[in-house]
């Protein structure tokens, strides 16, 4: 397993999976989403499709935190791979609840279970 510290990200890559964990009070602040968007772009491209982002030490998230999850979200199924959630704080457990975003992410308790729904699809490549 790789582990990759970058700006307020720590990452652990390995076998096509990797968990990107946020390491700052608030995501989505504008260059902090800049840099989240480049950094999925370089794990998809390193082959790294099934993205999990760990959310336990972001105490809220703003809309550039939820457009940047929505816009790789999207990528990330663009490239038959999935990005889920995991960890969430509760701050961040209710600003999904309240835009329903719920519906739209698979959201899990820790980091393991969000690793054990890749397997289920298939496995990561």
């Amino acid at each position: 397993m790789e582990t990759i510290k970058k700006g307020s990200f720590t990452i652990e890559a390995d076998q096509g999976q990797a968990v990107i964990m946020i390491k700052s009070r608030v995501f989505g602040l504008l260059d902090q989403a800049i840099s989240f968007r480049a950094l999925c772009e370089e794990l998809r491209t390193k082959g790294h499709k099934f993205i999990a982002v760990d959310l336990s030490e972001a105490e809220s998230i703003n809309q550039e935190g939820i457009g940047a999850l929505l816009v790789q979200l999207k990528k990330t199924k663009e490239v038959g791979g999935k990005l889920v959630l995991c960890s969430c704080s509760v701050g961040v457990h209710k600003k999904i609840t309240e835009t329903k975003l719920q519906e739209v992410f698979s959201c899990f308790d820790s980091q393991e279970e969000a690793l054990a729904s890749f397997t289920t699809e298939g496995t990561p490549s």
